[in-house]
């Protein structure tokens, strides 16, 4: 479904998301903030209710619908939380490694993970990412707001996703519409090129935006066993 940005109160359906609650009531700051994330899942083994939401299994569904390739190699699920999404793209993988700043969350996810012989899971701060690791897929869902600010953050971000994707790999990005810019600041990167972009409203829930990234260029594959 199309959706128009003048039929929505996009600021007031933003407003809803809890780490954006917090920050309008001056609770933390905006930015990448670990120890709220900490909190947050210390308190609630899964705090967005993924497990059980129609609107998050769907939002997962659709972004396994759009996936261009049936199957990849080398994924990379940042920001895995607590694994949901993780385990549910480990049926389409040879690899998968998902990664969360959040000590708690990985825990978690590890756990949810421990019987698929395909995925490994480190806790592990996507900014501080070494580059030689190469994925054919990363997705990056509901995680870049919190990489906007500084700039430095949104810049090193930029930086390290399109390192870690290897040629003719896409990049799957799954943003709140009509929130920020992220998917025109990925475009900036010329190697960068947009396959896909879809829109979904899911009332009374904000809506989403699914983007895919291909990456163009050459350069050395190596997989997350490579040294």
């Amino acid at each position: 479904m199309a959706i128009k940005p003048e039929e929505l109160d996009y600021a007031k359906i933003y407003l809803e998301d809890r780490y954006v609650r917090s920050i309008k009531n001056k609770k933390i700051d905006p930015v990448y903030n670990l120890s709220y994330f900490e909190r947050l899942y210390l308190n609630d083994s899964d705090p967005w209710n993924c497990s059980t939401s129609v609107y998050h299994q769907k939002k997962f569904s659709d972004t396994l619908a759009l996936l261009p390739r049936p199957t990849y190699n080398e994924v990379l699920d940042a920001g895995c939380g607590n694994g949901i999404f993780t385990s549910l793209i480990s049926e389409r993988a040879h690899q998968v490694l998902g990664i969360d700043f959040s000590k708690k969350a990985a825990q978690l996810a590890r756990e949810r993970c421990e019987s698929l012989a395909n995925v490994s899971i480190q806790n592990c701060d996507l900014l501080k990412m070494p580059p030689k690791q190469q994925c054919d897929l990363i997705v990056c869902s509901e995680l870049l707001y919190y990489l906007s600010k500084p700039k430095s953050n949104k810049e090193l971000a930029r930086k390290i996703l399109v390192e870690l994707l290897s040629p003719s790999g896409h990049l799957v990005i799954v943003t709140a519409l009509f929130v920020d810019d992220w998917e025109k600041y990925l475009e900036e990167d010329k190697r960068l090129i947009v396959l896909k972009q879809k829109a979904f409203d899911f009332p009374p829930h904000r809506p989403y935006r699914i983007t895919i990234f291909e990456k163009s260029g050459l350069t050395t594959e190596n997989g997350f066993g490579s040294a």
